[in-house]
């Protein structure tokens, strides 16, 4: 490693222990608000979370071979999984109700709503949902929403799968790949987020492949290029769901200048090799679509500028959440895209030069804290948003239940653990991978809106960074136990 990249990766390694140490502060502050809303749905799922990591562990410690502590871990997950869906009979709300609707429409033959001013036409990222639900829809007149549900269930079950293989690439250690399928077993959004109807579950497991074939490249020169461009095909299919693999694209295009140790020409190529198929798909979906008279506008511009998104991000009293204010200036001037965005210019402008920098400091302080300190990442409010607590067996608070609120703050202090050994930071060039994607996303969720949701794209990064954290609690107490027998040697 040169001294440019070693550079780099201290400043990484540096602003990342800051932001997960707010984070970690944030979430301590959540868990409080948490205790005042015990009921007996935290009695029930401290036990399913205890229960889940006794069985874990001891499948992961038993004389069983790999694949059969492999199937049986997933069986937990499936377990729980399926104990969350049974709790809550939910069905669409917000933001998903209009997209379920929209399917209904164009099941219908009516696709008025992915053209002119309608909501799927200014938001025409959310076009392959809506898609996809109107197949469903089809496909299951009766039972469409079970069918949903029972897709996000094998889905995020395929998402543990990946999560091991990619562990494993990373780690080259079966034991510490289990680990992160335990974890994720009951990682909280990766649960909660099962009966929720977003884009999320579908895009998940294509940017997890993305990433594992991307880490697969590293060490296969012979398929090097095929490899790269499968990576990137994968993560254009994933973006067709969620919009927000452009960060991961960046990411792969810095780590290959930064720590791929070819030369510059090569460099290009395996740029080259990331960034035209991954073009192409998206032109090629989107032109199809606008051909097939389906949409009117291409997926990545839609009626409504996106910078309305960065708008409501900067305002300053509501958190950089959605408000009020900012949705009137949106419809006032909607019928002029142009206006709009110069408007919208305006605006953002203003608030960033008229308000003090330690206003702005603390603003961002306090929105990358409320963006990451929720340690189901809102699924449970989602789950249960407009439901009567007729249609719940366990009802959960607001901001989570205690037990996933405990567990997502052990993780993040696990996390931080594994940002404290130097010498394996820089050693381990694939780590940074995943520090890259991560600090991309930060700064991106930085400047857009401030939705607890949006983090649970990517939050399995979280699972992977708190297996290698695992390191150093085993290495502190093989220290301590080494302490003591010389203590007693001496004695």
């Amino acid at each position: 490693m040169n001294k440019l990249n070693e550079g780099f990766t201290k400043f990484m390694n540096t602003i990342l222990k800051i932001v997960v140490s707010i984070i970690i502060i944030a979430s301590v502050c959540i868990l409080f608000v948490t205790i005042l809303d015990v009921n007996i749905g935290t009695i029930v799922f401290t036990f399913a979370i205890i229960i889940s990591l006794f069985l874990g562990y001891k499948i992961i410690n038993s004389n069983l071979n790999n694949k059969q502590k492999i199937c049986l871990l997933i069986l937990i997950s499936a377990f729980i999984r399926i104990l969350w869906l049974l709790n809550t009979n939910n069905t669409p709300n917000s933001d998903f109700k209009v997209m379920y609707e929209s399917a209904k429409a164009f099941t219908q033959g009516d696709s008025s709503s992915f053209k002119g001013k309608e909501y799927i036409a200014r938001f025409p990222h959310l076009t392959i949902t809506v898609l996809y639900m109107s197949l469903i829809q089809y496909l299951s007149p009766q039972h469409n929403l079970l069918a949903m549900k029972i897709i996000n269930l094998f889905l995020g079950l395929l998402v543990l799968v990946l999560i091991y293989f990619i562990s494993h690439e990373l780690f080259n250690d079966k034991r510490k790949a289990l680990l992160s399928l335990l974890i994720g077993s009951i990682f909280p959004p990766l649960v909660t987020y099962t009966s929720v109807f977003c884009s999320e579950n579908l895009a998940m497991p294509f940017y997890l492949l993305s990433v594992y074939l991307f880490l697969k490249s590293m060490k296969n020169a012979k398929y090097k290029f095929l490899l790269l461009g499968f990576s990137s095909v994968v993560l254009a299919l994933g973006n067709l769901f969620r919009m927000i693999a452009a960060v991961i694209l960046i990411t792969y295009i810095l780590y290959i200048v930064i720590y791929f140790k070819d030369k510059i020409l090569k460099k290009l190529l395996n740029i080259l090799c990331i960034i035209i198929p991954y073009i192409m798909i998206i032109v090629l979906v989107s032109n199809t679509l606008q051909n097939m008279n389906i949409t009117e506008n291409s997926l990545w511009r839609g009626s409504e500028p996106k910078i309305t998104n960065v708008l409501k991000g900067t305002n300053i009293n509501n958190l950089g959440m959605w408000n009020i204010e900012d949705a009137q200036t949106v419809e006032e001037y909607l019928s002029n895209y142009d206006e709009l965005e110069a408007k919208c210019k305006e605006i953002i402008y203003l608030r960033l030069t008229t308000n003090s920098p330690i206003k702005l400091f603390i603003f961002y302080v306090v929105k990358l804290s409320a963006q990451w300190c929720i340690g189901d990442y809102a699924g449970s409010l989602w789950t249960q948003k407009d439901m009567p607590e007729s249609e719940m067996i366990f009802k959960i608070g607001i901001f989570g239940s205690i037990p996933f609120q405990l567990f997502y703050i052990i993780i993040l202090i696990m996390v931080f653990l594994g940002f404290r050994d130097k010498k394996i930071f820089k050693a381990n060039s694939k780590l940074n991978l995943f520090y890259l994607i991560f600090c991309g996303y930060i700064a991106t969720y930085l400047i857009t809106e401030n939705q607890s949701r949006y983090g649970y794209i990517i939050c399995w990064l979280f699972i992977i960074l708190a297996v290698d954290g695992v390191k150093n609690i085993n290495l502190k107490l093989l220290n301590h136990i080494c302490r003591q027998y010389k203590s007693n040697i001496i004695k």
